[in-house]
């Protein structure tokens, strides 16, 4: 089954019209640590990574590409990411 929100097809999970749900990573995380009846199985099967759009020339750019950096080497982003993409086990 295909759904237009990921919302509708959480709606279908907990009323037993679907049994699983495939969707990104993070999301998955997210809700699964936000709601404990539902658990992450098996393994990641296609990883991708995400990116910021911005519009051409835009002044914006190298001051996100620093911060972004300076996150990883601090190990900022591994803390966000604990924060908010808690382990499921």
């Amino acid at each position: 089954i295909e759904f237009d929100q990921v919302e509708d097809a959480y709606k279908a999970l907990k009323a037993g019209q679907v049994q699983a749900l495939v969707y990104d990573s993070p999301r998955l995380l997210y809700q699964t640590s936000q709601n404990r009846e539902y658990q992450i199985v098996g393994e990641l099967f296609a990883e991708q990574d995400y990116g910021i759009v911005l519009p051409q020339g835009s002044h914006y750019r190298e001051p996100i590409n620093r911060i972004i950096l300076q996150l990883q080497e601090d190990g900022e982003l591994t803390n966000l990411e604990q924060k908010w993409f808690p382990s499921n086990q």
